[in-house]
């Protein structure tokens, strides 16, 4: 891997970072403002963080959104790019790929409704495979690469787990309920009909999404790692 100066992965893991808080401080901001109840990632679709009435507040959503996922397209074409050989550059492009893929299809699913309900599944589906198969093929690349460090090793660790998370995911039977609404009976004896405090689905695709973002910073640390001389 080539050395970079240590500073500059460091600096990429503050901005990730701090891009992230403040897409999702503008993003609950902008629901509050609209909805004037709070935003929960547990039963609430990323669609309905962008879809929103106030342009002047959402514009600010927006840009951290977007930069968020140049971001996330960005950072895997440096870790492609920071490899010798052959074969190391060769397997890099492909974890690039999948981590590319994976966040491009993430983004349209914070624009199609589920009202589009074929290509909704479709997107859905995608995201979770795709982030799984980056995390499983990061796993292995530093499981098997010639970083012996311990470091590199644990990383593969938690790459690991995060594949299994998603799979777990991907596998859960509730899924095929996700647009189940829970029943209440109100005094007068009529039946109201509420989204359930964790959408399956919904949920799902926040955690699939947090689970890319750690891969993200999984990269950045393989930077930083390397700037160091490990």
């Amino acid at each position: 891997m080539i050395q970079y100066n240590y500073l500059i992965p460091l600096i990429l893991i503050i901005v990730l970072f701090l891009t992230v808080i403040l897409f999702i401080v503008t993003g609950r901001t902008t629901y509050y403002a609209n909805e004037k109840t709070r935003f929960s990632f547990r039963n609430r679709f990323p669609f309905e963080l962008n879809y929103q009435r106030n342009i002047t507040i959402v514009s600010y959503f927006r840009l951290f959104l977007i930069f968020l996922f140049a971001l996330c397209v960005g950072f895997p074409i440096l870790f492609a790019t920071s490899f010798r050989g052959a074969s190391n550059v060769a397997y890099a492009t492909v974890i690039a790929f999948f981590f590319i893929a994976s966040a491009l299809v993430d983004l349209v699913l914070f624009f199609i409704r589920p009202t589009y309900l074929k290509q909704f599944k479709i997107y859905s589906t995608l995201a979770i495979t795709l982030t799984m198969m980056a995390e499983g093929m990061i796993g292995v690349f530093f499981l098997t690469s010639i970083y012996t460090h311990i470091a590199f090793k644990v990383m593969a660790g938690i790459a690991f787990a995060l594949m299994g998370f998603n799979l777990l995911m991907a596998i859960n039977p509730k899924l095929s309920r996700w647009d189940c609404l829970e029943e209440s009976k109100n005094k007068d004896g009529t039946m109201n009909y509420v989204r359930p405090k964790i959408s399956p689905l919904a949920f799902s695709l926040w955690l699939n999404f947090l689970t890319l973002v750690i891969g993200e910073f999984i990269l950045l640390i393989s930077l930083l790692l390397s700037g160091l001389g490990y």
